[in-house]
């Protein structure tokens, strides 16, 4: 990261990590799933009228895959995320200047 870039966000970053509050966090990841599970809605309605198909699915079952795609989803970003630094770190671990 760009030493202006860590300065902007270091009181930031600084303040998460000493400051505990889960109270907060719950209410966050609360209202991740809600906004999340909306879009996944949204984008499966907007997916059946491009291909022409009207929903056959009673409303609690399609709530229920969207669920089921969010938690999937953000699953693999964590992953990936994972991957992306786990590689940096071993690159650099073992592969000297």
């Amino acid at each position: 990261m760009p030493s202006t870039a860590f300065a902007a966000m270091e009181d930031t970053i600084t303040e998460i990590i000493h400051r505990h509050n889960s109270k907060l966090l719950s209410i966050g990841l609360s209202w991740h799933f809600i906004f999340s599970t909306s879009g996944v809605n949204a984008m499966m309605g907007a997916f059946n009228k491009s291909i022409h198909v009207k929903e056959q699915r009673p409303a609690w079952k399609h709530q229920v895959i969207a669920i089921a795609l969010v938690i999937v989803l953000t699953i693999a970003i964590f992953v990936a995320v994972t991957i992306l630094i786990g590689a940096q770190f071993l690159v650099d671990k073992n592969c000297p200047p």
